[in-house]
Order: structure tokens, then C-alpha cells, then sequence
């Protein structure tokens, strides 16, 4: 019997009705895997809060196996971290059984560890390591670089999943698109296209977690100096410690807007489509999902070049590339977009919505068994 067995740091709650919930990217993924095993095990992290409005529930073949939260930045965290790591590791291991195939997403608080666990541990199944952050970063946390070192050179003698393409990358990591759409919506997409008119005031839309990281403090200086007249309407999918500050600067520009927090994947589909640009001044990203989420139904990006994110968005083809990662820089960018006529835009999104094909399940599923299973 074919067993997968995932171990991530994916952060899951229980809802009002009692289900198991999780981030909704990350389960979405995983449901999409059903079929290919008989059994599928999620050994992440189970939290007491409410969850979000973009955490899902599993398909019914996927076992949920809870572990302690972990990570943090102060000392107090770090000894949390060495006081959990021994019975994460136990339930890891007693999981492991009968499984043919694991997947590890890092990095993650305990990644050193769990790296540490499959170097000694005697494997009857086929490993995988998922490294969903910016795999060119330079300037990352020790415990990041310690796991990405440990990957790099092979040390687990595995395949490694990486977003994006690089120089002198090793044979054995592989550069994987994160799949988050249906063949269904490439062809939706494509027909917004063609009725969705860019000679208007544009409609902006901003999804992320409220974060200085993603560049949250940069949209707050941009809204202090761009003229409210220029947008139609400002979207904003997502939480985070940086909300209030946003909807006060949203709301002193006088631009008509709306903060949505966390929103189901169908209900950000929607606003997507109903959007010309998506904004994102992000200072780190590996490459964020929501990027070909926005290109497949037209709305183009606005974006920092970091991470993979040049690999994907075609500068001044697909997107629009801020030359720094400033309110400056953000406001230039924009001012770019809006100088660009109808059909300028609509050839922009049409390239897009091609690109976007790439981040489909299908796509997803034939590349892992050609290349990983193989």
C-alpha cells in the first residue's frame, strides 16, 4: 500500500463545528495529492486560536496527525523549541511506518532536527524535502541557512523541490512551480481577458499577511503621497499586526477601499478577477501563489523583484518591477501602468494568463512523477 506522510509546520485549528482546519494553500495541495496514495498522513502543528477565513478542511482520506507549535525569535522560544523536538520527533517516527514516500517541508523552527533524524534514521521509503523559501536569499536566519547548506550539498541524499531557477544548481533539487489552480481557471481567465476593460481607473488589490516583510509599512508611505483620484477601488485580502496602520493610511488618502482579512480561495478568486493590478512590495518572498492567481484572471502585477518572482513576471511583459523596494519605488512602478493604453494592458494579462498555466494541479502532478517518483 502506498503511504505519504507530510511533516510541516503548517499551523491548523479547530473551527466552530469541530473540524480540523488548516491554511488553505497548503490543504488545498494536499487534497489535490488524494488519489495518488492509499493513505495520505499531515504530521503540522495544531494551535488553540480560531482559524482564519482562508483555513480549509481535508478531504476525508487525509489524516491529520497534531503536533506542539514551535519557533519564535526570543531565547524563551528557542528552549521551547529544544524542549518539543523530542516528542515531535516520536510521533514522527511512529508515522513513518509502512510509509513509501515523505515529503519535509522546510524551513522550519525544527528543521535542523529533522534533518538530523533522517540523516541517522535507516529509510524504506523515498524522501523529498520541499524548500518553499527564497532558496537565493543571502541574508537569512542561521537555522534557514544551516537547513538550505544541509540541502545543497546532498547531505540526505534526497530530491529537493526549489522555487525558481538558479546558477549552479544542484542536479538533485528540482525547480517546482507551487500549484494552486485548476485547468479550468486558465480558461476563465482567458475570457475575462478578452471583456475586462484596462482603460479605466483601476481597481488595486493587495493580498498578503499585514506584515512589514511583505512590504505592508512601503504601501502605507505609498498612500500618503498617491492620488486617491487615480484608483477606482483598493482591496486588501489578509491579517496581520500591520491592519491598523493600512486602513488608517487607506482612509486618510480617501480612497474607497475595503480590508477583507483572510478570505477562502473561491472568494479571492473573485475579487482578483475583479481587479487591473495586484501590489506587491514584498522585501523576501520564495514565490508567492497569489502572484499566478493574479495573472491567470488578468490582474497584473506590481511587484519587488526578489526571490523567484523575476522568473515568473516578465518585466514590463507580465508585470511591472519596483527599481527599489521603496514607496518611491512602488509609486514609480504605478505610474508606469496606469501610462500604458488598453491594449498594452490587455497583451500584458494575456501573457500572464499563459504564464499562470504553469502553477496548475495537473502541471504539478505530471512533474512530480516524471521527476521525483521516477
Amino acid at each position: 500500500m502506498r503511504k505519504l506522510v507530510v511533516i510541516s509546520h503548517t499551523e491548523h485549528q479547530i473551527n466552530r463545528n469541530g473540524e480540523i482546519v488548516g491554511w488553505g494553500p497548503t490543504i488545498n495541495e494536499l487534497n489535490h495529492l488524494v488519489g495518488q496514495w492509499e493513505e495520505i498522513v499531515h504530521i503540522a502543528c495544531l494551535e488553540s486560536k480560531q482559524p482564519t477565513g482562508s483555513s480549509i478542511a481535508y478531504n476525508s482520506s487525509i489524516r491529520f496527525v497534531p503536533i506542539p507549535t514551535f519557533g519564535g525569535r526570543n531565547i524563551l522560544n528557542k528552549i521551547d523549541i529544544l524542549w518539543k523536538t523530542p516528542q515531535i520527533l516520536y510521533r514522527m517516527n511512529k508515522e513513518l511506518r509502512n510509509a513509501t514516500h515523505v515529503q519535509v517541508r522546510l524551513p522550519m523552527g525544527i528543521g535542523p532536527f529533522v534533518l538530523l533524524f533522517f540523516k541517522l534514521r535507516k529509510r524504506n521509503f523515498l524522501l523529498w524535502v520541499k524548500y518553499a523559501n527564497n532558496w537565493g536569499a543571502k541574508n537569512i536566519p542561521v537555522t534557514n541557512k544551516i537547513q538550505r547548506t544541509v540541502l545543497k550539498k546532498n547531505f540526505l541524499n534526497c530530491k529537493v523541490t526549489i522555487n525558481g531557477f538558479w546558477n549552479k544548481q544542484p542536479q538533485h533539487c528540482y525547480s517546482f512551480e507551487n500549484p494552486c489552480l485548476e485547468k479550468e481557471d486558465i480558461e476563465i481567465g482567458r475570457l475575462l481577458i478578452e471583456e475586462k476593460k484596462y482603460n479605466v481607473r483601476p481597481v488595486l488589490i493587495y493580498v498578503g499577511g499585514l506584515h512589514r516583510a511583505k512590504g505592508v509599512d512601503i504601501l502605507v508611505e505609498f498612500l500618503k503621497s498617491v492620488d486617491s483620484g487615480l484608483i477606482e477601488f483598493f482591496h486588501v485580502v489578509g491579517e496581520g499586526e500591520m491592519s491598523v496602520s493600512l486602513s488608517e493610511a487607506l482612509k486618510e488618502n480617501g480612497v474607497n477601499y475595503k480590508i477583507h482579512g483572510g478570505l477562502a480561495q473561491s472568494e479571492l478568486h473573485k475579487f482578483l478577477q475583479l481587479s487591473h493590478f495586484i501590489v506587491l512590495p514584498s522585501r523576501s518572498e520564495g514565490f508567492p501563489k497569489v502572484l499566478a492567481e493574479a495573472m491567470c484572471f488578468g490582474c497584473i502585477p506590481i511587484c519587488s523583484e526578489v526571490g523567484s518572482i523575476g522568473h515568473y513576471v516578465m518585466k514590463n511583459r507580465t508585470g511591472f518591477f519596483m527599481e527599489d523596494i521603496t514607496a518611491e519605488g512602488l509609486n514609480n512602478s504605478f505610474k508606469e501602468s496606469i501610462s500604458k493604453n488598453d491594449l498594452e494592458l490587455r497583451t500584458m494579462a494575456k501573457l500572464g494568463n499563459e504564464t499562470s498555466a504553469l502553477f496548475t494541479f495537473d502541471h504539478y502532478l505530471n512533474k512530480l512523477n516524471k521527476t521525483i517518483f521516477n
